[in-house]
C-alpha cells in the first residue's frame, strides 16, 4: 500500500523498492464498495479466472471513450536468481519497447514498470481500438524479442540511468536501509539492479526468467474503460490461450525476527546528510495497512504533517521530510525520512524519532486523525478520475493483496480508525529492537580548532557528528532514550558555565546554561544604535527594531503573534544608544522554535510598507507627546548643548523629520549596510543544552554568500569637555524646568565605577538629591539621568518646579556637587551607597532575560561577556579617595551646561539670573 503522501520525495523512496521506471501517480483505493466474483454488466464490474488460470477484472467506467488495459505479471525483483539483480526490469524494459513500437499504430500510450513482485504493462488507448490492444499486449507477452539485438538497443539507456542513480543521496541511502533490514528476502536487492549485475545479463537470463514467469496463473489482466465485461471477457480468452498454464510456486526466504535496531552509517560526498527509518511492518493482505497508512500521512503528508511542523517549520533542521507506508505482497515496512544540513543533523534526529515514536505512544487528536483519514481519501478519488487510476487500484488488491475482499476490510479499517485504535497498532510496530536506520553523512571538510574554540567544536560534535561512529553513537544514544524515557538526559555543560564560540558566520554566540527553572532567554544584539546615525537617518535603528518584530519574508505580523502565543513566548526590540537587537524569552520546552523565529527575524526581515507606516504613526506620535512633556524637551535641549555633532544628542526615536523621511529602501540599506550577520552577538541563557543550541544557531545563522560590505564602524571618540553654555526656552506650562549636564564616561573608562558610585551618593530617590527636594518643598521633581557610551557620555540632573523655587533649586543642586568635590564623603555614607548599587546590579541579574542583556552588551561594547561579573567587586573595592578623584573630574562647575524651560512671563528675575550665573563662569 502506498502512502498517503504523494509527494515527490515519497514517490522517489517508493520507486526504488517499490515501484521502479514508472510513469508517475500512486496506488491507492476510492471509496467504493467491494465487487464480487461473478457479477457481470449489471453491476459494470466482472473478474473471473479463465481456463488457463489467469486472472481477469473487468470494469465500465464512464471516463470517456478510453481504455485502460494493464498486465499485472509476477515477475518483479523477488523472482530473480541471485547474483541477477535487476533482470526483472531489464526483462520489463525490452517488452515495454517491443510493446510501444507498435502501439503507436492503435493511437495507444503504452508505459510499464517494475516492482518488487510485479512487473506491469499498460496501454491506453481509444475504446474502439480495445480489441486490437488486448491481441497486441498478449502477442508481446507471449513472444516477446529478447534476443541480443534487442538487449544491446535498450541496454545502455539503463546502464546511464543506473550511474545518474547513484548520484541520489536518497537512493543509495534507500538501497542502505533496506540492504540492512532485510537479511534474507529479496526485498534487500534493488528493483533496478546495479551497473554490475545489469551489465553482466545475458539474453539466456531473459529468456530463463520469461519461461517461468510469464505464465498465465502468474498474470493478472485488467481493463477499465469504456467497455463491456462480456466482450472483454471473450476476447482475452482467445487472446491469451497459448500463454503458458504450468504453476510452479517457489517460496521466498523468509525473514528472521529483528531483535535489535540496526544501525548503517556510510560517508560520501555532499552537502546534506540523510536520514531514513524504516520499520518492519506487514504486507498487504494485514488488517493492520489501514493504521500504516494513516501513520505515514499523519507524519509526513503535506505542510500540518508532524514532521513537516516540527522538524522543518518549527526547528528548520531538515529540507525536505517524508513517510510512505510500504506494504506489498511479503511484509514491507514504514519508512520516514528527512533531508538535514550537517550542523542540525543532531537536533533533525532527535526530533524525528520523538515525533515518531509519539505515535505509539501518545493517541493523536480526533481533529488530526480526520485531517490524515481525508487526505487518503483526496488522493485516492483523485486517482479515480482515470481509466489508469482505477486500473492499477484493482491491480494492485488482486495481484497483493487478496481481491476486493482486501480492500473492503483495508476501508473499513480506515473509517473505523480511532485515535486509540491506531495507537494500539502503531505500538506494536514503532519499536527501537524493529527500527533500521541508515544514514548517508557528508564528508566533512573542516578540522576542529584549537585553543579557545576547541571546547566549543567539541560540544557541536554532540549533535553535529563528524564521523561515522560518532553519528552511530549519537543514534543509539537517542534511540536508548525513546526505549526508556524518563528523567532527560544530564546536559552538557554545568549551570553558570558560559561558553563561547565564534560562529561561521563570523558573529559571537554565547551560551550560560541555567537549569532552575524551565525558561530560556535569548538576547540577540548588534553595535550600532544611535552612534551609526546622522541628520538623516535619525530614529533609523529604533525603527528597524520596532519592524524585525513585525514581519519577515515567511510570515506576517499576525503569524509571528500566533507563534508566539503558541510558544508562551514574547518577543521585543531594543534600541538604544549603542546597540540594535531583539529579545526573546520563551519556556525551555520551546526554545528551539523560539530561536528558528528570532533566527527568521534577523535574517529575512520583510520590513513591509503597511507594518512601517504603523510603526512610523506609532513613533510620531511619540515624538509629538515628548515634545509636549516640559522634562523631556529640556532634557533633549541640554543634550544638544552636550553633543553639537555627535549623534548622541538625537533622541533614540529620531526627530519628526528624519522618521518621515525614512522610507523601506532607505531603512533596508541601513539595515544591510551595518547590522550584517558577522557583528552579530547572541546570547542564550536557561534551561537548553549548550551543544544542541550551537548546532542550532549555526545552520540557522550561516555565513552570507553575498552580503554587501558593511560600514566601518565608528570609531570610540574622546570628546572635549563641554564649555559652560545654556539653552532658555519658553513654553504655555505653568511649571519651569531645567537640566543640569557634566560631560560622562565611556564604558572602558577606569574611573567609570567611581563615577557610578558618584550616582549613586546624589541618587534622586535614596541620595542627597532625595534629601534636597524634601527640604524645598516647591521642587515639584528631580531625577538623574546618565549614559556611559561607547563614546563618553553624560550625567544630568533634570529639576521641575515653580518658577519662583527654580532658581534656589539650582542654587541648592551646584551646592551638592561642590560638597563632593571639596569635601570627601564619609566612610558611612560612601558603604551604603556601595550596598546599594550591588544590590541593586545583582537582583538585576536574576531574571534569565536580564542575563542574557548583559552578556550581549558586554560583548558588543568591549567590556566583555563577564563584565557583570567583575562589576561589584569593582564597587566594592573603591574608597573614599577614589569617589572624591572621580568628583574632581566629572562634577567641575567650569565644565556644567544647562537648559531651561521657562513659562512665557517668567518673573525678570527667573529670565536674568541663570544667564548671569552663566556669564560669572
Amino acid at each position: 500500500m502506498r502512502s498517503g503522501q504523494a509527494s515527490l520525495r515519497g514517490w522517489l523512496v517508493a520507486a526504488l523498492y517499490a515501484v521502479s521506471a514508472c510513469p508517475g501517480g500512486t496506488i491507492h483505493v476510492p471509496t467504493m464498495q467491494p465487487h464480487q466474483p461473478g457479477e457481470r454488466v449489471q453491476s459494470g464490474m466482472g473478474r473471473v479466472q479463465l481456463a488457463s488460470g489467469l486472472r481477469l477484472l473487468v470494469r465500465a467506467a464512464p471516463l470517456g471513450q478510453l481504455a485502460a488495459v494493464q498486465a499485472w505479471v509476477e515477475a518483479g525483483s523477488t523472482h530473480e536468481p541471485e547474483g541477477q539483480a535487476g533482470l526483472a526490469h531489464l526483462c520489463q524494459h525490452l517488452i515495454a519497447a517491443a510493446l510501444a513500437s507498435r502501439a503507436a499504430a492503435l493511437g495507444a500510450q503504452a508505459s510499464a514498470w517494475t516492482t518488487a513482485d510485479h512487473s506491469v504493462f499498460q496501454l491506453l488507448l481509444p475504446s474502439r481500438f480495445l480489441d486490437e490492444g488486448i491481441d497486441l499486449l498478449a502477442t508481446i507477452l507471449t513472444h516477446p524479442p529478447l534476443d541480443e539485438e534487442a538487449l544491446n538497443r535498450e541496454r545502455p539507456a539503463l546502464l546511464a540511468a543506473l550511474e545518474r542513480a547513484e548520484e541520489s543521496a536518497l537512493r543509495v541511502a534507500t538501497e542502505m536501509l533496506f540492504r540492512t533490514a532485510f537479511l534474507r528476502h529479496p526485498y534487500r536487492r534493488p528493483v533496478s539492479g546495479t551497473r554490475q549485475s545489469v551489465s553482466q545479463l545475458r539474453p539466456a537470463d531473459l529468456l530463463a526468467l520469461h519461461a517461468r514467469r510469464y505464465r498465465a496463473p502468474y498474470t493478472t489482466l485488467v481493463v477499465v474503460g469504456d467497455v463491456v465485461p462480456q466482450q472483454v471477457h471473450a476476447r482475452a480468452a482467445r487472446a491469451f490461450a497459448s500463454y503458458r498454464t504450468q504453476r510452479e510456486e517457489v517460496a521466498q526466504p523468509s525473514e528472521p525476527p529483528q531483535r535489535e535496531p540496526r544501525i548503517v552509517v556510510v560517508e560520501r560526498e555532499g552537502s546534506e546528510a540523510q536520514l531514513l527509518l524504516g520499520f518492519r511492518t506487514v504486507s498487504a493482505r494485514s488488517p493492520h495497512v489501514a493504521a500504516l497508512e494513516l501513520a505515514a500521512v499523519l507524519l509526513g503528508h503535506g505542510p500540518e504533517a508532524r514532521l513537516a511542523v516540527e522538524v522543518q517549520r518549527n526547528r528548520q533542521a531538515a529540507s525536505s521530510v517524508f513517510a510512505h507506508s510500504y506494504t506489498p505482497r511479503d511484509p514491507g515496512m514504514l519508512l520516514i525520512g528527512i533531508s538535514a544540513p550537517p550542523a542540525l543533523f543532531g537536533v533533525a534526529a532527535r526530533t524525528t524519532l520523538s515525533e515518531v515514536f509519539r505515535l505509539g505512544r501518545e493517541p493523536v487528536s480526533p481533529e488530526e486523525l480526520r485531517r490524515a483519514r481525508m487526505a487518503i481519501e483526496v488522493d485516492s478519488a483523485r486517482h479515480e478520475e482515470t481509466t489508469a487510476g482505477v486500473a492499477r487500484r484493482l491491480g494492485f488488491f488482486e495481484s497483493s493483496a487478496g481481491g476486493p475482499e482486501a480492500e473492503a476490510r483495508y476501508w473499513q479499517g480506515l473509517h473505523e480508525a480511532t485515535p486509540e485504535s491506531v495507537r494500539q497498532v502503531l505500538a506494536t510496530y514503532l519499536r527501537p529492537e524493529n527500527l533500521t536506520i541508515a544514514v548517508l553523512q557528508p564528508r566533512p571538510v573542516a578540522s576542529i580548532p584549537s585553543g579557545r574554540g576547541r571546547r566549543a567544536r567539541l560540544l557541536l560534535e554532540a549533535v553535529e557528528p563528524r564521523d561515522p561512529g560518532q553519528t552511530e553513537r549519537l543514534l543509539r544514544a537517542l534511540l536508548n532514550q525513546q526505549a526508556s524515557p524518563g528523567p532527560p538526559p544530564p546536559q552538557v555543560a554545568d549551570s553558570g558555565q558560559l561558553v563561547e564560540h565564534r560562529l561561521r558566520s563570523g558573529g559571537r554566540l554565547l551560551v550560560l546554561p541555567e537549569h532552575g527553572a524551565p525558561l530560556v532567554a535569548l538576547q540577540a544584539a548588534w553595535p550600532g544604535g544611535q552612534r551609526l546615525e546622522d541628520e538623516r537617518t535619525a530614529g533609523a535603528s529604533h525603527l528597524l527594531g520596532q519592524l524585525l518584530c513585525r514581519g519577515t519574508r515567511s510570515r506576517g505580523a499576525e503569524q509571528i503573534a500566533r507563534d508566539l502565543e503558541s510558544m508562551g513566548a514574547r518577543l521585543s526590540a531594543v534600541a538604544d544608544a549603542d546597540s540594535l537587537g531583539l529579545r526573546m524569552e520563551v519556556l525551555s520546552a520551546n526554545w528551539e522554535r523560539a530561536l528558528t523565529l528570532l533566527a527568521d527575524c534577523l535574517r529575512f526581515p520583510s520590513l513591509e510598507e503597511e507594518e512601517l507606516e504603523r510603526a512610523r504613526r506609532h513613533v510620531l506620535e511619540g515624538l509629538h507627546n515628548r515634545a509636549r512633556n516640559g522634562a523631556q524637551q529640556v532634557l533633549r535641549n541640554l543634550l544638544r548643548i552636550l553633543f553639537p555633532r555627535h549623534p548622541y544628542r538625537f533622541d533614540v526615536l529620531g526627530t519628526p523629520e528624519s522618521v518621515t523621511a525614512l522610507s523601506r529602501r532607505r531603512l533596508l540599506e541601513f539595515y544591510r549596510r551595518h547590522y550584517p550577520l558577522d557583528r552579530l552577538t547572541l546570547a542564550v541563557v536557561g534551561d537548553a543544552d549548550p551543544a544542541q543550541v550551537l548546532a542550532r544557531v549555526e545552520a540557522l545563522l550561516p555565513p552570507e554568500a553575498e552580503a554587501p560590505p558593511a560600514a566601518p564602524l565608528p570609531s570610540p571618540l574622546r570628546l572635549p569637555p563641554a564649555e559652560a553654555t545654556q539653552l532658555f526656552q519658553h513654553t504655555t506650562e505653568e511649571q519651569a524646568h531645567l537640566a543640569l549636564g557634566l560631560p560622562g564616561v565611556a564604558l572602558g573608562d577606569a574611573d567609570r565605577p567611581a563615577l557610578a558610585l558618584l550616582r549613586e551618593i546624589l541618587d534622586a530617590e535614596q541620595g542627597r538629591l532625595a534629601a534636597l527636594r524634601r527640604r524645598h518643598g516647591l521642587l515639584y521633581d528631580i531625577a538623574l539621568e546618565a549614559l556611559d557610551g561607547v563614546d563618553p557620555g553624560y550625567l544630568a540632573i533634570r529639576l521641575s518646579s515653580s518658577p519662583a523655587g527654580l532658581q534656589a533649586a539650582q542654587l541648592a543642586v551646584r551646592d551638592e556637587l561642590r560638597r563632593l568635590v571639596d569635601h570627601p564623603v564619609s566612610a558611612e555614607e560612601l558603604d551604603r551607597a556601595r550596598r546599594r548599587l550591588v544590590a541593586r546590579h545583582e537582583a538585576g541579574l536574576q531574571r534569565r532575560g536580564q542575563l542574557a542583556a548583559a552578556l550581549a552588551f558586554g560583548e558588543v561594547t568591549g567590556l566583555g561577556p563577564r563584565w557583570h561579573r567583575l562589576w561589584p567587586e569593582a564597587i566594592l573595592g573603591l574608597q573614599v579617595e577614589d569617589v572624591q578623584r572621580a568628583a574632581r573630574r566629572f562634577l567641575d562647575e567650569k565644565h556644567l551646561v544647562q537648559a531651561a524651560l521657562l513659562p512665557d512671563r517668567p518673573a525678570p528675575r527667573m529670565r536674568r539670573q541663570p544667564v548671569q550665573e552663566a556669564r560669572r563662569r
